[in-house]
Order: structure tokens, then C-alpha cells, then sequence
């Protein structure tokens, strides 16, 4: 359970402090990219929060954790492969929400309402 706790929060602070206080992942320093608002401003505490939890995998770190309390090991077994199975679902819908959107927006973009812009 430690190394979950420290897991979470090294990927707590990685991508929702780190972008929070400095505006952007190692990720976003290599490919010049920032995440705005839809107005273009910086993106808030929350509106990251709600990004995060759909995109890099935090909902569903909160919620693998949860059934390690929550159910027996056979039942767990089928909860964690369900969960990853929604995990790459969206991560696979988000791919073609931005390949075709004319917006080019993912889905964490619509539920965070945030938006990917290039740096000048």
C-alpha cells in the first residue's frame, strides 16, 4: 500500500502541481505546448484537477485503489480489468476526438474545458 501512496503522489504532483505552478509537464516543454483555458488564460486548480482525472489516469488510480478495500481478490480481478478496459477506451476516443474534431479538442479538453495551444 506505501508504494500506492507514494505512486499517487508522485503522479499527484507531476501532473497537477508541477503544471499548476510552472504551466506545463516535461511532456509540454518538448513539444511546446501549454494548456489554456478555452479563453486562453492559465487553467486553474480545478480545471486541471478535472483534466487529470480523465486523462493521465488519476480516476482510475483513485478508484484501483478503492477496490483493493472494497473487494476480494476474484471480484478485484474483474473491477481493475474493467476499469482498465474504460482507461483505454477513452484514451483510444480522445485519439480520434482529436484527429477529427475540427477543433481538435480530446475529451479531457471538453470536461475540463481547456484547450492544447502551441507556444509563440
Amino acid at each position: 500500500m506505501l508504494f500506492y501512496l507514494c505512486e499517487g503522489v508522485i503522479i499527484f504532483i507531476y501532473y497537477q502541481i508541477i503544471p499548476f505552478f510552472i504551466g506545463k509537464t516535461i511532456g509540454c516543454m518538448l513539444f511546446h505546448i501549454k494548456i489554456k483555458d478555452k479563453k486562453h488564460n492559465k487553467v486553474t486548480f480545478s480545471t486541471l484537477l478535472k483534466r487529470n482525472l480523465v486523462v493521465n489516469g488519476i480516476g482510475y488510480f483513485i478508484l484501483f485503489v478503492l477496490g483493493m478495500y472494497l473487494f476480494k481478490s476474484n471480484i478485484y480481478l474483474i473491477w481493475v480489468t474493467f476499469l482498465a478496459i474504460i482507461q483505454i477506451l477513452v484514451v483510444i476516443i480522445s485519439a480520434f476526438m482529436i484527429k477529427y474534431r475540427r477543433d481538435k479538442r480530446s475529451f479531457a479538453d471538453i470536461i475540463s474545458n481547456s484547450n492544447i495551444v502551441l507556444e509563440s
